[in-house]
């Protein structure tokens, strides 16, 4: 078996150096960025439902005022049943508020988990070709030095 030289041994030590610490590097810069473009979807689909959850609760609200207003205070049966309303309208949005989110996170996980295969991939690609591209481009380098070598010692 023939031995390596000092510099296919560098060659060899470059290339696992840069295969492990390239697809390491690339696999946690693109989950980072996939995890931050994640949570600003969160946080405008948590931002869209509770607008919609205040907008239904100043809804009852108004509702409850218009009932106030259009009975006498002194008919404690009607304003309690106002007050009983609001508080189920109150309720129900903020069910649909929880439902909302449970749903946001649902979305956003399962796109996450849809992104992080083609993360892999993108980090396996950058990781392994450039090793062949190097390694060919040395020799060529070496190929060319030697070529133009033996043109001067002619």
């Amino acid at each position: 078996m023939k031995k390596l030289n000092g510099w296919k041994r560098i060659g060899i030590v470059a290339s696992i150096v840069w295969i492990v610490g390239a697809g390491l590097y690339t696999q946690t810069l693109l989950q980072n960025e996939s995890m931050t473009i994640n949570e600003e979807g969160d946080k405008v689909c948590e931002n869209v439902a509770l607008d919609d959850n205040m907008a239904s609760r100043k809804a009852a609200r108004r509702y409850a005022d218009h009932g106030f207003a259009m009975t006498s205070s002194s008919d404690a049966a009607v304003n309690a049943a106002i007050q009983a309303e609001e508080e189920r309208m109150i309720n129900a949005a903020d069910e649909v508020y929880r439902n909302a989110i449970k749903a946001c996170d649902a979305q956003m996980t399962a796109d996450q988990n849809a992104e992080w295969p083609q993360d892999n991939e993108v980090a396996m690609v950058v990781a392994l070709v450039p090793v062949p591209v190097a390694w060919g481009f040395a020799y060529f380098l070496l190929f060319l030095v030697r070529w133009i070598r033996r043109g001067f010692d002619a």
